[in-house]
């Protein structure tokens, strides 16, 4: 079974602006470079995602925290986003207001990894799961609905566009037939 068919997460890393806290993954550390690097366009909002290779990056970033998993694209977005919740629910309030200038990358290995090891190990062995918290289930729907009322009032917009553009085409049409002859009749003018 080649590994873009695993339904697996294979990294998990936790960090600040351009600086990774700890991690942990699973055999190999060839994505470390690409979360590194993904750290920086970090944004505080809801989960969002990358593709890299056959796996996704999904991160959030909460009170400039950056929780960040690479799963492989058939892995459940519900659980990755469940995974998300649960790691900023086990490290939040401990990483919250703490100096992390002091830190060097990866400082937080020894206290967090094994935590890291334990919720990647977990969502592997329950790839399905859907435990995220009542609470957190209609802040994405909200957002849902939302984007979908933005798309909509996004496509009345470009609808009446349109329309303005084709009024303006149909009435631009007799100008330009007018214009022709007066043109022609012009010409025979001059002739």
């Amino acid at each position: 079974m080649s590994n873009n068919s695993k339904k697996i997460i294979i990294h998990i890393l936790i960090g600040v602006k351009s600086k990774p806290l700890a991690e942990y993954y699973l055999n190999d550390s060839k994505y470390s470079k690409a979360c590194e690097n993904q750290l920086n366009n970090c944004q505080n909002n809801l989960p969002e995602f990358i593709i890299i290779d056959d796996y996704k990056i999904y991160y959030i970033n909460s009170d400039d925290i950056i929780y960040m998993i690479i799963v492989s694209q058939s892995f459940s977005s519900l659980a990755v986003i469940s995974c998300l919740e649960k790691m900023k629910k086990e490290f939040g309030e401990k990483l919250h207001g703490r100096n992390f200038s002091a830190i060097n990358n990866y400082g937080l290995n020894s206290e967090l990894k094994e935590k890291l090891k334990n919720i990647l190990e977990f969502y592997n062995e329950h790839p399905e799961t859907k435990d995220i918290d009542e609470e957190v289930i209609p802040k994405y729907k909200n957002e849902i609905f939302k984007a979908a009322k933005e798309l909509d009032e996004r496509q009345i917009r470009l609808n009446e566009i349109m329309e303005k553009m084709k009024k303006s085409e149909e009435d631009s049409l007799p100008k330009q037939k007018s214009s022709k002859k007066d043109n022609k009749d012009k010409k025979c003018i001059i002739f």
